[in-house]
């Protein structure tokens, strides 16, 4: 289960501040990891990890319009191909689209534009139609993700007419004709001015979107149990990456700070299987399809992630791409896309906010972290020559396509 950006901070086990006590309860009996870290910082590279097991200097899905080559697999090809049923449901937000090949293995694969409060009768239909056979499905919501309408964070029985009054605006979420996720992008490109209050009236609305993820999910959890397949499940829930508001003078989403690639991750195995537990490590996106696999009876070895339940250490935590981390040993470093600059470190134990930059301090620790990403990129790109069948790898965006990604705020 894909909650698109989820950040780990928003849950109320999390120390968040809102009331998430579905997914409270959901860790409080499984298993939770923490830190983990997401495959990127927006949609579609870090679920080409999540869906792969590769990592972005591998997949390449940073690009815009790259497709997925065919020579990397995706979990559900790697499945199906075992005999394993498969099946999705994912929100028409055009980065999840077959056309960049993320549909390939999965017997259906179904893009609707549902919010989460309708698709997760879909889901729960779908487990129980297939609950006599081996089976893998994968579902994608799009809350608390930002929105296109008018106000930046849309959910049910929130109005304009409401946020208005109780924060004392006027027609909140436009302004010069340019709404809901446009404005938060001319926020940050300074071309519309931050409101006094602004960040509250934003956390408020994506918080909101949070409270109805975890009310949905309540509701599928409940119908799995009243319908007897919830004991016999693995069921793994995590988000591509969370959202930033203004933590490091933005919003929305994209680069690597905490408030962004910190997301959660909670587990709950068949049969009663690692419950009340903590995982011990740091984990990333890149562990989840070895966990899968592993959990499957199937080959894993040849991906760079580790299966969650033979993790006994703590590696370095990578993301790969135009925007890279490494997080290793309590360290965090945020790194330019050639892997050479050194943009923020941080020791993420004593400072998790990321609020001072430790490069001039600390060297040592910023050349190590460095070497780290060098090493990690070049053999990820090894890995990918490897791979790569095709030189067949990019896809047009539509017009239809780039209008409704500009009004989300991703293209200019």
């Amino acid at each position: 289960i894909s909650l698109d950006t989820l950040r780990e901070d928003a849950l109320g086990f999390h120390g968040g501040p809102w009331q998430t006590p579905n997914l409270d309860e959901f860790a409080q009996a499984y298993e939770t990891w923490s830190p983990h870290y997401s495959g990127g910082g927006w949609t579609k590279p870090s679920h080409a990890t999540m869906l792969t097991g590769y990592r972005g200097d591998t997949h390449q899905m940073s690009d815009l319009e790259r497709v997925l080559n065919p020579g990397i697999q995706t979990v559900a090809q790697r499945l199906s191909g075992a005999g394993i049923a498969t099946g999705a449901s994912v929100f028409d937000c055009k980065w999840l689209d077959p056309k960049w090949g993320f549909d390939r293995g999965f017997d259906e694969y179904r893009v609707t534009n549902w919010r989460i409060g309708r698709s997760v009768r879909q889901v729960a239909n779908w487990v129980v139609a297939h609950q006599d056979e081996p089976f893998f499905f994968f579902y994608h919501t799009f809350e608390p993700h930002s929105d296109w309408h008018r106000l930046p964070y849309e959910s049910p029985g929130t109005t304009q007419q409401e946020i208005d009054q109780l924060y004392d605006v006027d027609g909140y979420g436009c302004e010069n004709g340019r709404c809901a996720s446009q404005r938060l992008n001319d926020i940050n490109d300074g071309v519309t001015q931050l409101l006094d209050n602004e960040v509250e009236i934003l956390r408020q609305l994506y918080g909101r979107g949070v409270q109805e993820t975890d009310r949905a999910l309540g509701d599928l959890f409940q119908d799995l149990k009243t319908m007897g397949v919830w004991d016999n499940l693995l069921i793994v829930i995590t988000s591509d990456h969370g959202e930033a508001f203004m933590e490091h003078g933005r919003l929305l989403h994209g680069l690597t700070w905490a408030e962004i690639v910190r997301v959660p991750l909670l587990v709950k195995w068949p049969a009663g299987i690692g419950q009340h537990r903590i995982g011990e490590f740091a984990s990333g996106s890149a562990d989840l399809v070895p966990t899968i696999l592993h959990h499957a009876g199937l080959e894993w070895q040849g991906l760079p992630g580790t299966p969650l339940q033979t993790l006994d250490h703590e590696r370095p935590i990578v993301i790969g791409g135009p925007n890279r981390m490494v997080a290793h040993g309590g360290w965090k470093a945020n790194i330019a896309g050639n892997a050479r600059d050194l943009r923020f470190l941080s020791r993420i134990d004593t400072d998790p906010r990321e609020t001072r930059n430790l490069s001039s301090e600390h060297p040592d620790q910023a050349q190590a972290l460095l070497k780290i990403a060098q090493q990690t990129a070049a053999e990820d790109i090894d890995l990918r020559h490897r791979l790569e069948d095709s030189d067949v790898n990019t896809e047009t965006l539509s017009a239809e396509e780039r209008e409704k990604l500009r009004a989300l705020g991703y293209l200019e």
